[in-house]
């Protein structure tokens, strides 16, 4: 079987992303793995996580700390709207659809 890729999940132990964790490792024939990230690797519901299968447990803070530059780098409007020029600020977005806006 071909290496499963994974699919990091912020806030692993919460009912959002522990849900989401749960699902993906419960899926056998699925192709994909989770990387749980959470406040505290040492909590019950992280080591259930792990239990589970997840690929290894990761906190959330340290994860920001190491990649915050390039993500938000990634994030940057100038640079997509650079990459995209549709990409439009809410004023100029306006401007042209405020006729279509029902006011009253």
């Amino acid at each position: 079987m071909a290496e499963k890729k994974i699919i990091a999940v912020v806030g692993a132990t919460g009912a959002q992303g522990g849900g989401l964790v749960r699902a993906i490792l419960s899926d056998a024939r699925g192709g994909f793995s989770a990387r749980a990230l959470t406040r505290d690797v040492n909590s019950d519901k992280a080591k259930a996580s792990a239990k589970l299968g997840a690929a290894d447990l990761g906190n959330m803070f340290h994860f920001k700390r190491d990649f915050n530059e390039y993500f938000c780098g990634v994030r940057n409007l100038e640079v997509a709207r650079a990459l995209n020029p549709a990409l439009q600020n809410f004023d100029a977005w306006l401007a042209q659809n405020k006729a279509r806006i029902p006011l009253g």
